[in-house]
């Protein structure tokens, strides 16, 4: 089975690196082949108010060459690698139809990976007592697939439910207990803002 330590043996990028990857993909990441040269790319966007969230996430990408475009007017900033084959070890690993999770990728997410993917898609109930991801690009096998390792692995109460706009998203409590999968290196400032800007009233 591969972890992350072979990951890093395979594309010499760091762990780090790779995990906040493999988090955000789970995200808003996209990762993509360019079509002459063959090698992979990833691109992803937030909101400008999310800036420093942005640059810190860019940071810690920085063993990537990158073509980056801020664009304060259409409030995104995005970010675009250059093609890179490091990432095509990636792309064996989390491609698939469909954009269909595996329990192979779950697997290799440590805290830094799972903050990642929390940041990009998560929200916080307002009375504090559950945890919300949002799943719009997934199927409804993928979204059991995930439940299933919140619940088996992390011992997390998790299920999904429908929305009154009819969408599936994933619940997950207690809070406290989640939140100590946050990984410490996320600067609380960021968290906060985050935690803020996403909570459901």
């Amino acid at each position: 089975m591969k972890d992350l330590l072979s990951l890093y043996e395979e594309t010499s990028l760091s762990t780090d690196t790779i995990c906040v990857i493999l988090g955000s993909l789970l995200g808003n990441m996209k990762i993509c082949i360019d079509n002459i040269s063959g090698k992979a790319f990833i691109k992803f966007k937030h909101y400008y108010k999310n800036l420093e969230y942005f640059l810190w996430k860019k940071n810690l990408l920085k063993e990537l060459d990158t073509s980056l475009l801020i664009m304060k007017n259409d409030k995104f900033c995005c970010y675009v690698s250059k093609p890179d084959l490091r990432l095509n070890n990636i792309v064996n690993i989390v491609r698939r139809k469909n954009r269909k999770v595996t329990r192979k990728w779950l697997n290799l997410l440590n805290n830094l990976a799972l903050s990642v993917w929390w940041c990009d898609s998560g929200s916080l109930l307002s009375n504090s007592k559950r945890v919300i991801l949002r799943t719009d690009n997934y199927s409804q096998s993928d979204i059991h697939i995930i439940c299933k390792y919140f619940n088996n692995v992390l011992k997390l109460d998790t299920k999904e439910y429908i929305t009154g706009k009819n969408k599936i998203r994933i619940s997950i409590s207690p809070v406290n207990k989640f939140l100590k999968f946050i990984d410490c290196s996320i600067p609380h400032n960021i968290i906060n803002s985050i935690s803020l800007d996403n909570v459901i009233t």
